[in-house]
């Protein structure tokens, strides 16, 4: 039986498993747009982002309700400072208890305007940049600006981490998401 743990042997095998996942072999004839992006041609993302149902996107906010009862919940077992509850400086949750009306109402049933369904967005936007601020400023590292008392120390422990990892970005996706299609299909 051959021996397969030499140093030269994984070497090998790192490179043949690298030529399989190329962008030429995963997805052939589209290496040319593919070199500005690296996994996805522009037309195929485009044509995705483009084609998010956009009540779905906002539904997706409700989601900041139990986020920041979680939140609230670190607070009072001193994991994070008060500034980023809902008795603090964050006001996020408002986001998330208008996202189901804003959906429903504006969206689905089309009684809000489209300058209303993006200044909803935007305020949105501005909430969400608020708590990632606060977060950021009172979390235990050289920069932290706030919260000395209480640092910010819930998001370096699992399962918080999928806070600032996940879901975070995907409430920011979906805002950006949503004002790209408001935006590019005024009527």
């Amino acid at each position: 039986m051959a021996d397969l743990t030499g140093s030269g042997n994984i070497k090998l095998f790192l490179h043949y498993r690298y030529d399989l996942f190329t962008a030429e072999n995963c997805l052939p004839g589209y290496s040319a747009a593919l070199n500005n992006t690296p996994f996805v041609p522009d037309k195929i993302r485009t044509i995705f982002i483009d084609g998010l149902p956009q009540s779905t996107l906002t539904f997706l906010h409700i989601v900041r309700i139990p986020v920041e009862l979680v939140l609230y919940w670190l607070f009072l077992h001193q994991a994070v400072p008060e500034l980023m509850t809902f008795s603090g400086r964050n006001f996020d949750i408002l986001a998330g208890i208008t996202a189901p009306f804003v959906a429903y109402y504006g969206l689905q049933k089309q009684l809000m305007g489209r300058k209303t369904l993006i200044t909803w967005n935007l305020v949105a936007l501005a909430l969400l940049f608020n708590i990632v601020i606060h977060a950021v400023l009172s979390a235990p590292f050289a920069f932290q600006q706030l919260a000395f008392d209480q640092p910010n120390i819930a998001v370096l422990y699992f399962p918080f981490s999928w806070l600032p990892g996940f879901i975070v970005p995907v409430v920011l996706f979906a805002h950006l998401v949503s004002v790209r299609q408001l935006l590019k299909y005024e009527k």
